[in-house]
């Protein structure tokens, strides 16, 4: 049968054979729709237009199209089967906003220096974007930067899905597809010149799905990893051109990776006298702490909340995105991605919302929202507060908030606790990451995400894990600090830990 797939101005044309969800066949493509849930029905984010021969709607399809005033001929992708000829119309694929920053020492102590020109390339790869840079090794200088959405996302928002994926026999699809994706990055940074060397770091689950490792010892306890890196391997062995080798940095933990490592190498704590707190906000949300008595670490599973996904209105940092949302005068005000028409609400977004609405009243310290307010709206049988006509933060979209921020803000006082120390006696909070570095701190602190205390002492560094990456690029040296700071730390298993889940029930409300 003949399957024709539309996004923008792109056209494909394909001959398939039916009984085909079109999210396969949209995978198989190379075109891009975002599919958090791993399709499993329950994020309704990959709607698609479809004319042609498909399976009827189930019943929770049909109530969702109804919910939000859609066609019927718009369909889930991820549940709708080819009968025979079709033609597809997938939504605008739109650049997502990834930060880039990284702030490294350019120092070098290393006996092999680099003598002429050479080049190198060091590659974060996170759960929901890819960043890449290139260097000049010689002088230690950034000649240019490019990032990426990670493609991996259309089997999953979070590392669980992609996890379970490969358990299912997807492995070497994962693999292919982020080596496709490094290739293109590594091509368009070098201009295919030579490059010697390239450093990739990410958390644990990514390097097993680049280096298409068996996934087992991560998927269930005691969830061992049943190797951390720390080693070279042949870029050829991975089907990555235009490279020799690549070092593959030092993990920690199972859910603690090697871009908490190497975060917490760019910021030069290992073996300082500072008290320092490193929150890495994501999906799966890593926490390091430094003090007298010892490293601590955990990881701790926020969910995609702050990343947009699972929120109503929620989308990635892309243009008209809100992202910034506050009250002036009693009234609600926002900024979006571009200064376009809001389509939606990103994660910074979402947490300023819920610190707005919590400031003028229209939230409980419970999460509940409040009807006496000029906000309140009852939707599709849901209390909702409204940001603007069509943006919408409902009740179950706060809840996903508290839960969220209870994960964090729970692992932090876990860490503390088992330090022995208290919150005011850090020095620092450092936040990492694309999320923490777009985040409103005030915001953070009045829905409880970070003690208040520690608010002053609270900054954003940026990409942190790409920075450390580049740190181990220009100075080899800096492997042997990483493999220290990966073995001298005591992780911490929360999923077995009564401190924190009392923590995490302390922390649901906002208080």
């Amino acid at each position: 049968m003949n399957i024709k797939i539309k996004q923008g101005n792109d056209i494909k044309v394909f001959e398939c054979d039916k009984n085909i969800l079109i999210s396969d066949v949209v995978k198989k493509s190379g075109f891009y729709l975002p599919m958090p849930c791993a399709g499993k029905g329950r994020c309704m984010k990959c709607l698609v237009k479809v004319e042609g021969n498909v399976s009827a709607p189930e019943k929770h399809e049909i109530e969702y199209l109804k919910k939000i005033g859609y066609p019927n001929n718009y369909r889930l992708a991820c549940k709708t089967f080819l009968h025979g000829d079709t033609a597809i119309e997938l939504p605008t694929a739109t650049n997502a906003k990834i930060i880039t920053d990284i702030k490294y020492n350019k120092k070098t102590e290393s006996s092999m220096k680099v003598e002429g020109y050479e080049l190198g390339i060091a590659i974060d790869i996170g759960t929901t974007t890819i960043a890449a840079y290139l260097f000049d090794l010689s002088s230690v200088s950034l000649l240019k930067s490019t990032s990426a959405v990670n493609p991996q996302t259309i089997y999953g928002a979070d590392v669980i899905s992609r996890i379970e994926k490969s358990l299912d026999g997807s492995g070497h699809e994962l693999a292919v597809s982020i080596r496709t994706e490094l290739n293109r990055l590594i091509s368009y940074l070098s201009e295919d010149k030579e490059i010697k060397k390239a450093v990739i770091t990410g958390n644990t689950t990514m390097l097993y799905l680049l280096t298409e490792r068996d996934v087992k010892s991560l998927s269930s306890a005691p969830f061992e990893a049943d190797s951390l890196f720390g080693y070279e391997i042949s870029a050829a062995s991975l089907g990555i051109a235009g490279v020799d080798n690549i070092y593959l940095p030092n993990c920690i933990a199972a859910f603690a990776g090697a871009d908490l490592s190497c975060a917490v190498l760019s910021q030069e704590i290992y073996g300082s006298k500072r008290k320092s707190l490193i929150i890495d906000i994501g999906t799966n949300g890593e926490l390091y702490l430094s003090t007298e008595n010892g490293a601590f670490c955990c990881s701790t599973a926020a969910g995609p909340a702050f990343e947009g996904v699972g929120i109503t209105m929620g989308m990635t940092a892309s243009e008209s995105a809100i992202y910034k949302v506050w009250d002036e005068d009693g009234e609600v005000r926002y900024n979006t991605i571009g200064d376009s028409s809001a389509a939606g609400i990103c994660g910074t977004g979402v947490l300023d919302a819920v610190a707005t609405f919590l400031k003028l009243g229209c939230i409980d310290e419970t999460g509940m929202i409040n009807k006496d307010n000029n906000f309140y709206i009852y939707r599709n049988g849901e209390k909702c507060l409204k940001i603007d006509d069509g943006i919408l933060l409902t009740q179950g979209d706060i809840r996903a908030v508290q839960l969220a921020k209870a994960a964090i803000r729970g692992g932090v006082d876990t860490l503390i606790h088992h330090a022995g120390i208290f919150a005011e006696d850090l020095d620092e909070v450092i936040i990492a990451g694309g999320f923490g570095s777009s985040m409103d701190i005030s915001s953070a602190v009045r829905v409880g995400l970070i003690p208040a205390e520690l608010e002053a002492k609270s900054y954003a560094v940026g990409n942190a894990s790409a920075s450390g990456a580049v740190m181990v690029l220009i100075d080899p040296l800096n492997r042997k600090i990483l493999k220290n700071i990966a073995y001298d730390v005591k992780y911490l298993e929360l999923s077995s830990d009564s401190v924190f889940s009392n923590n995490f029930i302390e922390a649901i409300n906002f208080c």
